[in-house]
């Protein structure tokens, strides 16, 4: 099976049980898609069909696009979308890597928010051309920025005083949609509509302003939040994530702890099954704990369930049993991701 988990660090250690303690393992799981596309869609090449022409769209109107003054702009947002979703695809284990060569554009003069479909010869050429399994294509891209600052009262210690919060939003309308190779037909169409929020409240307006982005990194970090939600909707993708670990109690714990932090997980699974043999029910019931994580780590559910409903039979508490919560869910996760990534047997 695949491994759905990856290491990351270790943080500090916090009191746990009377003569035991633990730490928090920082770590990313492997999430399935939403609606995935994977695994027909290995090889894939991205269209961004709404490059402006600078010739015939040097400025554009405020009521068309809001936020962008230039073509320029606008197609610098545009870009910055497709080359985002090449990065983060590139992190998915259901997608080949993409290059600058599966990365496409089309000039346009015309932008509309729901245009034809990509004739079927285009996206069948475009494929047998790049041997690619199918087109992932941005077709419309809005945003409308809006910002303001308004003054407040608020209590001070005993006494009221004014302040001023500003509050910037940015509404984001995006069509996505995604063809195959074998007829050139759709596959997957996709329309976003979402607002981006940011606040920030002090006693002064110049600091108010000064403490919320600029416009060109409002439109970037929308150009960003577009690309990851169609990214995590068609294709496997990782998040970070955190398990709690016992660390501290005697001094195999201790020493083994120093192997997880150095990814030897083999090392500290030999001296995890060594305290099994004690008569400290607490000791042994970490050591059942800490080898369900390391099962989990291995990508095998089943047995890190069989560590975990072991460990919370010797000495029951909340943190075990959430965590036989959490592998359940992962376990049925690892299922859904098999599937995504064509491992079913």
């Amino acid at each position: 099976m695949l491994r759905y988990s990856k290491l990351i660090l270790i943080l500090g250690p916090f009191l746990f049980a009377s003569c035991v303690s633990m730490s928090t393992l920082k770590m990313q799981v492997l999430e399935p898609a939403s609606y995935p596309l994977t695994p027909t869609l290995e090889r894939a090449v991205l269209l961004n069909r709404i490059i402006l022409d600078y010739e015939k769209n040097h400025e554009i109107p405020d009521t068309i696009f809001p936020g962008y003054d230039t073509a320029e702009t606008f197609n610098l947002a545009t870009t910055e979308i497709l080359f985002s979703l090449s990065d983060i695809l590139n992190e998915s284990p259901g997608i080949d890597y993409l290059d600058e060569s599966k990365l496409l554009e089309i000039k346009t003069d015309d932008i509309s928010f729901m245009p034809d479909l990509l004739e079927p010869d285009l996206v069948m050429f475009i494929c047998d051309s790049l041997k690619a399994d199918g087109v992932i294509s941005l077709e419309s891209y809005y945003v409308e920025s809006v910002g303001l600052i308004t003054e407040k009262q608020g209590v001070n210690g005993v006494s009221l005083q004014n302040y001023f919060k500003g509050d910037t939003r940015l509404k984001i309308y995006a069509l996505w949609r995604t063809y195959r190779k074998d007829d050139g037909g759709l596959v997957d169409e996709y329309l976003l509509r979402d607002t981006l929020k940011w606040s920030h409240a002090a006693y002064t307006i110049s600091e108010v302003r000064n403490n919320l982005p600029s416009i060109d990194e409002i439109l970037f970090e929308g150009a960003y939040f577009t690309a990851l939600t169609y990214a995590r909707r068609i294709a496997p993708y990782w998040l970070e994530d955190y398990r709690y670990y016992y660390s501290r109690g005697n001094y195999n714990l201790r020493v083994a702890s120093d192997f997880i932090v150095n990814h030897e997980l083999d090392s500290a699974e030999i001296i995890y099954k060594d305290l099994l043999t004690g008569r400290n029910n607490i000791i042994v019931a970490a050591a059942c704990f800490n080898l369900a994580l390391i099962y989990e780590l291995r990508g095998n559910f089943r047995q890190a369930l069989v560590w975990a409903r072991k460990s919370y039979q010797i000495k029951g508490n909340r943190v075990t049993l959430d965590y036989i919560a959490i592998l359940e869910e992962r376990h049925l996760k690892s299922m859904e991701l098999d599937k995504q990534l064509g491992l079913e047997n």
